[in-house]
């Protein structure tokens, strides 16, 4: 069986509210990132079965806007304090932890942990998840227990630069 975990970096953030980081907001373009994702990823197919995000505003933020197009129902979404500015160490914990009953599973969070994430599950190495940023990894595997170091592949690597760069293109 195959396991697969879409790990997406919460949209570009206001530093307008930086007294109270959980509380931050998505600026003007991280919210039309999150439409050109959310377009661009609805349209992959992915098959989601469920989301797990950060409560922090920024992410739930993102979340929600890039839900308007793969239209993940909420009881398939799951806000988590423990996602929330976490260590490598804990999300490798965390997805241990995850039900095997699901094969595609994404979490929305924050750097620096999801691009450590990212160079940890894979053997390709990226120097910054960027803001509404999306890593596909693949796992040969059953049991979400079984990730390990460098067992996945990155099946894709999604950014809105790329994207925007592509569109522009055509």
């Amino acid at each position: 069986m195959t396991k697969q975990l879409t790990i997406i970096r919460h949209a570009k953030s206001s530093h307008e509210n930086m007294e109270n980081d959980h509380a931050r907001t998505i600026n003007d373009r991280g919210k039309r990132d999150c439409k050109l994702m959310g377009q661009f990823m609805a349209a992959q197919e992915l098959n989601i079965e469920h989301v797990y995000c950060s409560t922090a505003k920024r992410a739930r933020s993102t979340l929600e806007l890039l839900n308007s197009s793969l239209q993940i129902t909420d009881s398939n979404i799951t806000y988590d304090d423990s996602l929330y500015l976490v260590s490598l160490q804990d999300l490798m914990n965390y997805i241990a932890a995850l039900p095997n009953s699901h094969s595609h599973v994404a979490i929305v969070g924050h750097n620096p942990g999801f691009t450590q994430l990212c160079n940890f599950l894979t053997d390709n190495e990226i120097d910054n998840l960027p803001t509404c940023g999306a890593c596909l990894v693949q796992f040969e595997v059953d049991d979400w227990k079984a990730i390990a170091r460098g067992l996945g592949q990155q099946k894709a690597l999604w950014t809105p630069r790329v994207l925007k760069e592509f569109l522009a293109s055509l």
